[in-house]
């Protein structure tokens, strides 16, 4: 194949007119047979796709490790297994493509299935630094404080008693919102935001 390219097969030109897989070996012997066969061979374009990591944390690809800046080359439509591990102290946030310069989410799943598309691509992986907040309850006597963390999941914390703390955990661009209890009250809604 020439450069870009993949061998991708020999495919037989039925009597019907249908093209059929005949071999996906580079070298194949042909019985004609009483009958005339047409056979042709089939080279396909193929493209990469560049793995970039941010923050600490572990991606693998078709469950090897890879590094950051780590490309693979497939065809269009081919499946790039992925799964991303968090360092001690991380939360994963999610996977990015970069186009010109931008990032555009795509999942927040730790081990999704992209499909190549029919062109090069860049995927990033996004690890946060785990946060810590300290929340104390001053005018309320009971409640709770709810966080939404950056992959879309909530934590509930409950608030027993005047001058109570809790520290929360969190990723940075998590949001604790205010949660009403059975008295109506709330706390203050804030973001957590890396230093």
């Amino acid at each position: 194949p020439a450069e870009g390219y993949v061998f991708d097969g020999w495919y037989e030109i039925a009597e019907d007119g249908n093209e059929y897989r005949y071999s996906d070996e580079a070298t194949v012997e042909v019985n004609y047979g009483q009958i005339d066969r047409t056979l042709f061979c089939s080279f396909v374009k193929t493209y990469t796709g560049t793995l970039l990591i941010q923050g600490q944390g572990n991606v693998t690809l078709d469950g090897n490790p890879v590094k950051d800046g780590d490309s693979v080359t497939l065809k269009a439509g081919e499946l790039l297994s992925v799964t991303a591990t968090p360092a001690e102290g991380y939360t994963f946030k999610g996977w990015y493509q970069r186009k010109d310069g931008k990032d555009t989410f795509l999942d927040n799943i730790p081990n999704p299935n992209f499909i190549m598309p029919k062109t090069d691509c860049v995927i990033v992986a996004v690890f946060e630094e785990i946060l810590s907040m300290t929340v104390k309850v001053e005018d309320q006597t009971k409640g709770y404080i709810k966080v939404q963390g950056v992959n879309g999941t909530f934590t509930s914390y409950n608030m027993e008693g005047k001058g109570t703390t809790a520290t929360l955990t969190a990723a940075d661009g998590s949001t604790i919102y205010p949660y009403e209890n059975t008295e109506t009250e709330f706390y203050d809604t804030r973001t957590v935001l890396a230093k």
